[in-house]
């Protein structure tokens, strides 16, 4: 349960890496001294509060405003993503107008036709742009109504 607790709460925390380490460190010592009082994990987590409650207060006790820097982060996602799909929409624009159409059954740049039969159409770098396109879309929306939602929770 103790382990279960810590984990929330390091997941949970917006702050530096180093700050973090030291405030997991603190919350296990919390719990040994806790444990040396004969004090239950159950009641130890009562006084302290739920994972979020706790990560509320230490964020604050560290003028950190948690949720502001998730939004910042879910925002900056939402421009990368964009970028992104952007550049992923413009390579397939690219790709598809720079292939030049050749005739079903044909291979390579014949003039004329052969009995020669292709299988597969193999892999089409304009697909895949495409794809990428879309699921960066898709990836940017989701991380704009992310930020939208946690704004809106305040």
């Amino acid at each position: 349960m103790k382990d279960k607790y810590i984990s929330r709460v390091r997941r949970k925390l917006s702050l530096p890496r180093a700050v973090k380490a030291e405030v997991v460190s603190d919350l296990e010592e919390i719990f040994a001294m806790a444990c040396e009082r004969g004090e239950s994990e159950v009641a130890t987590i009562s006084r302290l509060g739920t994972p979020e409650e706790y990560v509320k207060a230490t964020e604050a006790a560290f003028g950190v405003d948690g949720a502001r820097l998730r939004r910042k982060r879910f925002a900056v996602a939402a421009v990368v993503f964009a970028f992104i799909a952007v550049a992923a929409s413009a390579c397939a624009i690219a790709t598809g107008v720079s292939v030049e159409r050749i005739p079903e059954g044909a291979i390579g740049y014949a003039e004329t036709m052969t009995d020669i039969e292709v299988e597969g159409a193999g892999f089409g770098v304009y697909a895949a742009a495409l794809g990428a396109g879309a699921v960066a879309i898709c990836a940017a929306i989701a991380c704009g109504v992310a930020a939208k939602v946690t704004s809106e929770k305040r």
